[in-house]
């Protein structure tokens, strides 16, 4: 069974927002589906914060700053944002609209 999950999105370039809908189509999985979905989402989100907590204590053994840190973390959080821009520019399809 699918449904239409309507979400407003405004972006603002300088003063003027623009409102534009966007029509997502989502599936409503079973209650048994979802649970384990979620506990699986939850065990990727916690060996990413391991991970990434390894990496911090490694780079501070290095002898990098938490200020050299936070911008390298803020420098590449640049190509995530520019994947994440191309996969909503090519949901052009029927199921996007």
């Amino acid at each position: 069974r699918r449904a239409d999950l309507r979400v407003r999105l405004f972006y603002c370039p300088k003063i003027i927002c623009k409102k534009s809908d966007v029509r997502l189509p989502i599936r409503r999985p079973p209650a048994r589906e979802a649970a384990r979905t979620v506990a699986a989402n939850n065990i990727v989100n916690s060996g990413a914060m391991v991970v990434g907590s390894l990496c911090a204590i490694g780079l501070s053994i290095a002898g990098m700053s938490v200020v050299m840190q936070l911008l390298l973390v803020a420098f590449l959080t640049l190509p995530c944002a520019a994947m994440a821009w191309k996969l909503h520019k090519a949901c052009d399809g029927p199921l996007c609209h």
